[in-house]
């Protein structure tokens, strides 16, 4: 769709949801430490809670939010490594993997799978491979 000369994208709500947590992520943690109130992981007065949340977090939002073509995967990953931190402190806060969980499952879904499709082995072979002398890809 072409609105005022701009493309306007459709972005299913099983992107923006996440794409909007991660975007919040720093105002999260910031406010949960300023108020001394730990919530959903946010909330730890730790450095790397921080780089966790105020770097990390916004750049796998921003991909999710773009529909980047490797957005799931940054997202699967920075997920996976909250689900394994968390395990690793005891789970102490038990709704932080059942999120996380549930957010790559919905990942998962139709539209999701639509809106961010998986990247093809020859996509990924192009990226990597060196353009011969002389020769020019279209």
């Amino acid at each position: 769709m072409v609105q005022d000369g701009r493309v306007s994208v459709k972005r299913p709500l099983a992107v923006t949801i996440p794409a909007a947590l991660l975007l919040a992520a720093p105002l999260l943690q910031l406010g949960a430490v300023y108020l001394g109130v730990r919530f959903l992981g946010f909330g730890e007065p730790r450095l790397r809670a921080h780089l966790i949340y105020g770097i990390a977090a916004p750049v796998v939002g921003w991909l999710l939010w773009r529909m980047r073509p490797r957005a799931r995967f940054a997202f699967y990953v920075f997920a996976s490594c909250e689900l394994v931190r968390f395990w690793l402190h005891g789970l102490v806060h038990w709704e932080v993997p059942l999120l996380y969980t549930g957010l790559i499952a919905w990942l998962y879904t139709p539209p999701a799978r639509a809106a961010l499709p998986l990247v093809k082995d020859t996509e990924r072979l192009h990226a990597f491979a060196r353009p011969r002398r002389g020769s020019r890809r279209s």
